[in-house]
């Protein structure tokens, strides 16, 4: 059963809330935008643990985590069954959890394992979006000479 807020009206077609933006990142495994990461026939509708999107100007991906230590990366939203993905190791168990900084930078928690991983969000050549390197006032500067 569906509620409207506004007025507490019972909304009677789940349909209507299609274009509805619930949050931003989008974190939740189920809904309208992130129906395409079930899309892997191996999946028996409990082996996604995890799904976070990453933050603009580059939103327009969520990445997932699995129980055969994979992390996933779709376009957001993937509203379609079958989605290409990118597909990336590195945990030997489980993922438990996925979670872009603001930065967009991905950390996975493996679960048996205990591991952290970062990974960066880079885009492919094609899209010729260029990044500077954040400066931290409490790291040594490296200067480079040609």
């Amino acid at each position: 059963l569906y509620w409207s807020t506004k007025d507490g009206a019972l909304q009677r077609s789940h349909s209507v809330f299609k274009d509805t933006r619930w949050q931003e990142p989008w974190t939740c495994m189920l809904g309208w935008p992130v129906i395409g990461i079930w899309g892997d026939p191996s999946y028996d509708g409990s082996d996604i643990n995890s799904a976070c999107q990453s933050w603009a100007p580059e939103s327009g991906f969520l990445a997932f985590g699995d129980d055969y230590g994979k992390v996933k990366l779709v376009r957001f939203p993937s509203p379609f069954t079958s989605p290409g993905f990118k597909e990336y190791g590195g945990h030997a168990s489980h993922v438990t959890a996925v979670r872009f900084s603001r930065t967009n930078v991905l950390a996975s928690l493996g679960g048996d394992d205990h591991s952290l991983c970062q990974w960066s969000l880079k885009k492919d050549g094609r899209a010729g979006i260029e990044r500077r390197p954040l400066v931290h006032p409490w790291a040594p500067q490296i200067q480079q000479t040609c």
